[in-house]
């Protein structure tokens, strides 16, 4: 899933949230269009995991965060997006919710195993 999502406990979505809304956020990506979506967001620059961003969200004041949605779906806790925001409000990062695997150039055993997930060219580094 290439969205990025909304979690909040107190509001169903971005355009519910009152004006001066505290918003958790990790990437610029996405600091920026949420300022472009609305100005008036004051948005706050978190880090860590997951887990360690939801609980930021429970322990401060933020009336929500931005998070991958793709992630929370990875961890079991897709029950926690509260809104899959539209790409008109937050486009994708071209790679989010896609997955790398790098294996050493003679490993056959796993360029074996792998092969039938790779949807992309080979790259030799």
């Amino acid at each position: 899933d290439p969205h990025d999502a909304f979690v909040s406990y107190k509001y169903d979505s971005l355009i519910a949230l009152p004006l001066h809304s505290r918003i958790g956020a990790s990437s610029l990506r996405r600091q920026q269009q949420l300022k472009k979506f609305r100005s008036d967001f004051q948005i706050k620059h978190i880090r860590g995991n997951i887990e360690e961003r939801l609980a930021l969200l429970e322990k401060s004041n933020l009336d929500g965060i931005i998070v991958a949605a793709c992630a929370l779906m990875r961890l079991n806790k897709e029950s926690l997006i509260t809104q899959r925001i539209p790409f008109e409000i937050l486009a994708p990062h071209p790679l989010q919710g896609k997955l790398a695997v790098i294996i050493r150039k003679n490993d056959s055993i796993m360029d074996k195993l792998l092969k039938p997930l790779n949807n992309k060219k080979e790259v030799s580094v």
